[in-house]
């Protein structure tokens, strides 16, 4: 079997250029106060021992601050991270079980594992894994009489990257028999991802009315439970079972966009688990039945909460982007498939940047490829209230508020792979770089301002290895690309991967990239533009509203600008062609400006349209000079990315 691609070290990256600024501006936003704001991650987190908040939130804000405070060598955010490390070891039992008592949930447990694989790896502390094995030990004893339930019969694999680190660690098939364990008693993801059954929205599987009635009373009783554990009465696992295989249950997990996008790498833990040969067919495969009946120009599916078809005003939730970005980084790490760097991207520079303010001090809890307005109003989600727009510390419900926090910083750390005798890069992200092998180190440098410029300049300052290193580079999308390095120039043409030989000190070359502006067609019967991994959109000038709580982190709105009298516009857009419904565009201009990625300019017209043409209602306010301006959607707040 093919090994995974092993992840950098403890201090190999130090960030610079534009994703310096943005992971200074997350560090200072959401990601360094949070506890300030949001009381379910404040010091009264039962996972720190008090009597707050003791299921998945702690969990999920430990695993996205673990890896940005030691790329960015913080600390304030490092000693954070610690107390949040420390109070969790301190929680574990002779028996291997940590935790809150509030609880006995095996999902919240397998996130912390999650988010402690990655502080064993970037800190190499020695507690690390004795804890894993201690708790995966518990998992084996226990297993049998305690099935994973409800949210963990979902996602019983969130584990397997901590899993995987404790059987490479002892070689003791144990382990691996654990992960075929937790498979067996999952929902059969891989069946779901080859046989893709809801081709509508998911209230013609689950009453919206029905549930909606139903939800309080499940939430009440969710809440007594934690409240109260001593009265809730241990569920036999022929209980257990039955609950997981009603039709309620069934149909609300596999229709809930979280659960589907960490989902997508499940085949590959399968794969690992069962020793077989990596195969990324059956996620493809999957993903592109998920955006036939439920997709939009993200290349995503719709999840307010629940898959909600292909309207480009549909929610999607930032959970779900965060956790599709993790599914890819693994996807990449265990396979190598360049195709899963170039999702992973396309989703961080758009659906990601989209839904995050500049400053980083506020979040949508669901976004809209097509966004009238983020304010206060009823939308057509399935599961997602009036407020599911906004942008504030916790809009709506609070589980974005803990887990956006992984969404950069695990992208950065997944841009760069070793294996024994390569280096690997697959994302380009300016910085230093001191890798570290088994037989010496190699030392580079990444300097560009990818996606917003074509070309990667990387300069090789030290190869001090014992054997060769070979270096392979990932060339986006497939697309046209050139090599300069000294006189030589090369050009590559559907290349996803591409050898560039042995590496040397003093090697330097420059990667430039010729994305093609292309018009996709998308499921909802409209089309939009891209450009690389770029998703570009019309940008509706927007106004924002405060509502609540003190600057910087408070909650806010966004309208448009007063085009029109009516307070509540419709907008669509209108093209007409001569004789193509394929729009032909051309790039206008672009400037780059510092380090601050939102105030960057990159922008791109449609010029042979006949006519392009603002629809407000009854209103026509015709495009300027002919020309339809359109810009990067993540750099939008209100926009219109998907075209009639």
């Amino acid at each position: 079997m093919n090994q995974p691609l092993h992840k950098l070290g403890p201090g190999a990256v130090s960030v610079t250029g534009f994703y310096r600024t943005l992971l200074l501006t997350q560090a200072s936003g959401l990601t360094g106060h949070i506890g300030e704001v949001f009381p379910d991650l404040s010091k009264d987190s039962a996972w720190l021992g008090g009597h707050g908040e003791s299921w998945e939130r702690g969990p999920y804000y430990l695993d996205g601050l673990v890896p940005l405070a030691f790329l960015l060598h913080d600390e304030h955010l490092i000693a954070e991270a610690n107390v949040w490390v420390d109070a969790i070891l301190k929680s574990q039992r002779m028996d291997g079980f940590f935790g809150p008592t509030s609880n006995e949930d095996w999902w919240p447990r397998f996130v912390v594992t999650k988010a402690f694989a990655t502080y064993c790896r970037l800190t190499g502390d020695s507690r690390i894994l004795p804890f894993l094995t201690a708790f995966f030990d518990y998992v084996i004893a226990h297993i049998v009489a305690k099935p994973l339930y409800f949210w963990a019969y979902a996602r019983g694999l969130e584990c397997s990257e901590a899993l995987e680190l404790v059987y490479e660690s002892t070689k003791n098939e144990k382990y691996k028999e654990l992960g075929k364990t937790l498979i067996r008693q999952s929902i059969d993801w891989d069946t779901y991802l080859s046989d893709f059954p809801y081709h509508k929205t998911t209230t013609h599987y689950l009453s919206r009315t029905l549930f909606h009635a139903l939800r309080p009373l499940l939430a009440s009783q969710a809440k007594k439970e934690q409240e109260h554990p001593e009265t809730v009465k241990p569920k036999t696992p022929e209980e257990i079972a039955t609950f997981n295989h009603s039709n309620f249950v069934q149909h609300y997990l596999k229709t809930h966009g979280v659960n589907i996008a960490m989902a997508l790498k499940y085949p590959l833990y399968r794969q690992y688990f069962e020793n077989r040969e990596p195969d990324t067919n059956p996620v493809w495969q999957g993903l592109e039945q998920l955006l036939k009946y439920h997709g939009n120009a993200l290349d995503l599916f719709s999840s307010d909460e629940h898959l909600n078809g292909p309207k480009p005003t549909q929610g999607v939730e930032l959970c779900v982007v965060v956790e599709a970005m993790y599914s890819m980084e693994e996807i990449l790490r265990l396979t190598g498939d360049p195709k899963a760097a170039d999702y992973l991207e396309y989703y961080a520079y758009n659906a990601l940047l989209a839904t995050l303010t500049s400053d980083m001090c506020a979040h949508q809890y669901v976004q809209q490829v097509n966004q009238k307005r983020a304010a206060v109003s009823h939308h057509h989600f399935y599961d997602a209230g009036k407020d599911a727009t906004t942008f504030g510390v916790a809009p709506f419900f609070g589980c974005c508020a803990a887990n956006m926090h992984q969404g950069f910083p695990k992208f950065v750390e997944n841009a760069v792979y070793t294996k024994e005798d390569a280096l690997y890069i697959y994302l380009y992200i300016p910085g230093h770089y001191d890798v570290s092998f088994a037989d010496g180190h190699i030392i580079f440098d990444v300097e560009t301002k990818y996606p917003f410029d074509d070309s990667v300049k990387i300069t090789f300052v030290e190869v001090s290895t014992k054997a060769p290193k070979k270096l392979f580079v990932r060339i986006p999308y497939g697309e046209p690309a050139e090599i300069t390095g000294g006189a030589a120039t090369r050009k590559i043409n559907q290349v996803p991967l591409e050898d560039l030989g042995m590496l040397r000190t003093g090697l330097s070359f420059t990667l430039r990239f010729f994305p093609e502006i292309k018009t996709i067609h998308d499921a909802a019967k409209t089309f939009s533009l891209r450009r690389g991994s770029l998703l570009f959109a019309y940008k509706i000038p927007a106004r924002e509203i405060p509502l609540r709580g003190q600057a910087p982190f408070h909650d806010r709105a966004f309208v448009p600008l007063k085009h029109v009298t009516t307070p509540h516009p419709e907008i669509t857009m209108e093209y007409h062609h001569p004789e193509t419904a394929h729009c032909s565009v051309t790039l206008l201009n672009r400037h780059l400006e510092g380090d601050d990625i939102h105030h960057y300019l990159f922008e791109i017209a449609c010029l042979e349209a006949v006519k392009e043409k603002l629809l407000f209602k009854n209103e026509l306010v015709p495009a300027v000079e002919k020309k339809f301006v359109l810009v990067p959607y993540g750099l939008t707040r209100l926009r219109i990315a998907q075209f009639k």
